[in-house]
């Protein structure tokens, strides 16, 4: 799914024509995912679908982002919260799949219709508590894992003070 992380790096580093991009085009391009066969069954969505998620991800993100005064929506995606959802949604990606699966696996033992009231209850507390989990994990992968290491990393990228003199830099 490199495709999306492509997506969003563009959204962020968007040029200036995309600003002038007629609203027509803009939402037309940004409403293509809902014009796609959702079905495992079909091609598309495997080869094309999740590419025009992203795409349309992306053209959104960059219009909400872009407007002056910020609009509602950026106002909104503004909150603390959201933010910090954001900041961690990378270790939350990684992380989902297999917490999901062992939840699954010890809260949802057995298949069943979602035919009653109570299936659906059952249905929604297990993604209410598994999505919970999945974002304290990621979270805490954040926190202790990818944000040192990221800060290990800025700090050996970040250039060091060089003496003309050939003597050590006074600390400052």
């Amino acid at each position: 799914r490199l495709d999306a992380f492509a997506c969003g790096g563009l959204a962020a580093l968007a040029p200036v024509w995309l600003a002038r991009c007629p609203n027509f085009l803009f939402w037309g391009l940004a409403a293509l995912p809902f014009f796609t066969p959702w079905s495992r069954a079909h091609p598309a969505v495997e080869t094309v679908g999740y590419t025009l998620v992203a795409i349309a991800a992306g053209l959104v993100i960059e219009r909400i982002s872009r407007t002056d005064p910020p609009s509602l929506p950026s106002r909104i995606l503004g909150k603390p919260a959201l933010v910090m959802l954001g900041r961690v949604s990378y270790s939350i990606y990684l992380t989902h799949l297999p917490l999901r699966a062992a939840l699954r696996d010890g809260f949802l033992s057995r298949v069943r219709p979602l035919d009653t009231p109570a299936a659906w209850l059952a249905q929604l507390g297990f993604w209410l508590g598994a999505g919970s989990t999945c974002v304290l994990c990621g979270w805490l992968t954040w926190r202790f894992f990818e944000e040192p290491t990221r800060r290990a990393i800025v700090g050996l990228l970040r250039p060091k003070p060089v003496s003309v003199s050939g003597r050590p830099p006074c600390p400052p």
